[in-house]
């Protein structure tokens, strides 16, 4: 960590459901990448039938969360979202997915990206092209619109979470995250993706329940982000309370 970086408390956010083939290789890969410290590493396990990634939850993490079964994704993520900003103080969180494998330096780069950018809302890593460049303060970033989004992993600072809160729970899987890009952008703040930092998605054959349930979650949600991103476009307001209620 350079002198010009100010610490910064950080928890590493992840929720999940088997794929014991990529989970432990890839998390491991990511925190040996980072070049920055990880202070605490909340990891939920939804149900999983696989017994190997139960073990490596268990071991792995600083904080294991074990759930009988799929209580959802934006579900879980509140969870830990909660525990790492109020019971643990943090100053930041990376919302993790167990399928994404990131570069060298890559928290390095997003640490020193937010601290050079104050308006900074979400900083992404893209694994699908990293788009226009735009220079600021010395940084290559892919600024998005308001009508764009970021997906994948992010990095949410605590100056988000204080203006935008949690996501929302529509489903058990979709949308929570296009919600919350929206939530962003009508704090004001600047979501983008670092160009020089992209990820690789480590794709899986998902098929089978697996993928049957993602699709029909998603079809629930769908409606539920409609009904919000409007809600917030008459209201004008931004922050989503752990009950899920726009404040």
């Amino acid at each position: 960590m350079g002198a010009d970086i100010q610490e910064m408390k950080i928890a590493y956010i992840m929720n999940c459901l088997d794929k014991s083939e990529i989970t432990p290789h890839t998390t491991r890969h990511n925190f040996e990448s980072s070049n920055y410290p990880i202070d605490y590493s909340i990891f939920t396990d939804n149900g999983s039938r696989e017994k190997h990634i139960k073990e490596f939850v268990e071991g792995f993490a600083t904080h294991p969360i074990f759930n009988d079964e799929n209580v959802g994704n934006p579900q879980a993520l509140n969870n830990a979202m909660r525990m790492a900003f109020e019971e643990l103080e943090c100053d930041a969180v990376l919302i993790m997915g167990n399928d994404l494998v990131m570069r060298e330096g890559w928290l390095d780069a997003a640490v020193r990206a937010y601290q050079g950018i104050k308006s900074t809302g979400i900083i992404g890593w893209s694994w699908r092209g990293t788009g226009t460049s735009h220079q600021m303060r010395g940084f290559n970033l892919n600024i998005v619109s308001e009508a764009e989004r970021i997906f994948g992993s992010w990095f949410i600072p605590r100056t988000t979470w204080e203006k935008c809160g949690y996501f929302s729970e529509f489903s058990k899987y979709g949308c929570w995250d296009s919600t919350y890009n929206v939530q962003v952008n009508a704090a004001g703040l600047l979501r983008y993706y670092l160009v020089d930092y992209p990820s690789i998605h480590n794709a899986t054959n998902d098929s089978g329940w697996y993928r049957n349930m993602k699709d029909e979650e998603l079809r629930k949600g769908a409606e539920g982000n409609l009904n919000r991103i409007e809600e917030i476009k008459k209201t004008k307001k931004h922050y989503v309370s752990i009950d899920g209620i726009l404040r």
